[in-house]
């Protein structure tokens, strides 16, 4: 979904563009780039545009929200000063990959970091933008708050390691239920159940 809308946005602004430069849209230059900007601004996602350095050109309210910055103390700055570092290797080899030409847009989940320092963890769709003559132009991302999903996530998983420390402590082993597939797998990092070894315990719905 969050990639479908960046898609659209592109192409949005695209035709928006070359009705604007033909002059054949019923409407007038000045009519189609306020549009074209509300359109913009008002997305319920994050939204901005970037020069091809990575530097913010344009955000629109829901991404200055989401940073907890106005928008004027964002543009200029390389989008890298407010990624995590843990998350910034990855997020430049996608976007060298994407200047490279193997691809018109990635999808990446990275964390943000707040002026205060908080983390806010984005799901950030990123396409290239091309101009007239075929040559790149900018970028355009949208970036949806998943910040609850994962720490929701976190949670999960830190429940089903606290868990299994209590079973391997008692020395009993564990079985795993996947619900999707209904199928039933044993923990082999965990003692293996009634003195049996290993390789004699299958994973069936018997034990």
């Amino acid at each position: 979904l969050l990639q479908d809308l960046a898609a659209s946005a592109v192409t949005e602004i695209e035709l928006r563009r070359e009705i604007a430069q033909r002059g054949q849209g019923e409407l007038g230059r000045r009519d189609n780039e306020d549009q074209l900007y509300s359109t913009f601004e008002h997305a319920g996602v994050g939204m901005a545009l970037l020069s091809l350095d990575g530097r913010w050109i344009r955000i629109n309210r829901a991404l200055a929200e989401m940073l907890d910055t106005p928008a004027d103390d964002l543009i200029g700055f390389p989008a890298e000063v407010r990624t995590h570092p843990d998350d910034a290797a990855s997020d430049q080899e996608a976007l060298r990959l994407l200047l490279a030409g193997e691809s018109r847009s990635y999808s990446i989940e990275k964390r943000y970091l707040k002026p205060s320092g908080e983390v806010v963890w984005g799901l950030v769709n990123v396409s290239l933008v091309y101009g007239p003559e075929g040559q790149p132009s900018h970028l355009i991302a949208a970036m949806q708050d998943v910040t609850e999903r994962k720490e929701t996530e976190l949670s999960v998983r830190q429940a089903e390691e606290g868990y299994r420390s209590v079973i391997l402590a008692s020395g009993g082993a564990i079985r795993h239920w996947e619900l999707a597939t209904d199928r039933l797998t044993w923990d082999k990092g965990t003692a293996s159940p009634l003195d049996y070894q290993w390789p004699d315990v299958e994973d069936t719905a018997d034990w």
